[in-house]
């Protein structure tokens, strides 16, 4: 198993990667997404991080892809608006990120003064 750091950030990177063309309409869309998300990162992965051995680390994408798919689900009721994902802020020296955070998911509501962010 990943570390929870690292377990959170392959979650983000679902569905980053889900979200990149757009949000899914629909389950099936969800679903066909991150299957697709989820095949390039297994592909991917491994090469640029450390992950465990064959076994654990397929368990590991299924627990990541279960995570990522019910977050995505959830999300499929709320309003929509401008949406941006993977947001990056924190403190800054000299313009560098030096302590940052992400936020996976803001929607700016067309509602003045309203934002959803999780």
């Amino acid at each position: 198993m990943l570390d929870h750091r690292a377990f959170g950030e392959l979650v983000h990177a679902l569905i980053g990667g889900v979200l990149r063309d757009g949000a899914p309409r629909n389950v099936d869309e969800i679903e066909i997404a991150l299957a697709d998300e989820a095949k390039r990162l297994d592909e991917g992965w491994p090469i640029a991080r450390a992950v465990p051995p064959g076994l654990l680390w397929r368990h590991t994408m299924t627990l990541a892809c279960e995570r990522a798919s019910r977050g995505l689900k959830d999300a499929l009721g709320e309003p929509r608006g401008t949406s941006w994902t993977e947001l990056a802020f924190g403190e800054t020296i000299d313009g560098a990120l030096v302590r940052g955070y992400e936020i996976e998911r803001i929607w700016i509501i067309n509602v003045v003064g309203y934002a959803c962010v999780t």
